[in-house]
């Protein structure tokens, strides 16, 4: 029995065995989505490239620029920082923390 022949109303268990992956068949709407991909010429299965924001918004010139600040002022603030970038006072921190390791700026 083939995927196209498969009735909506069977069990799962059927239609896992009939597909080939026991216990972790996909669904059926899946497999069929699958199918219509392929048949228009999509036979690469990575995913495509998608706009918008990296995977990791802290760059090198951004990691480079807050720790040239830090070596000109040590008194320098977050808010400073976040002004003069640019960017998201959570990028700031997860600079300051995952890449410079810098713990406090300044206690005031």
């Amino acid at each position: 029995m083939t995927v196209s022949k498969l009735k909506a109303g069977q069990e799962a268990e059927s239609r896992a065995e009939i597909v080939g992956f026991h216990d972790k068949a996909p669904f059926l709407t899946t497999a069929y989505n699958c199918l219509n991909e392929f048949k228009f010429g999509h036979t690469n299965l990575t995913d495509d490239l998608r706009a918008g924001r990296p995977s990791t918004a802290a760059t090198e010139d951004d990691i480079s620029a807050v720790r040239l600040m830090i070596e000109i002022d040590k008194r320098v603030s977050y808010q400073q920082i976040r002004t003069s970038l640019g960017i998201g006072i959570s990028q700031v921190y997860e600079i300051l923390r995952e890449y410079l390791a810098v713990r406090k700026l300044c206690t005031r």
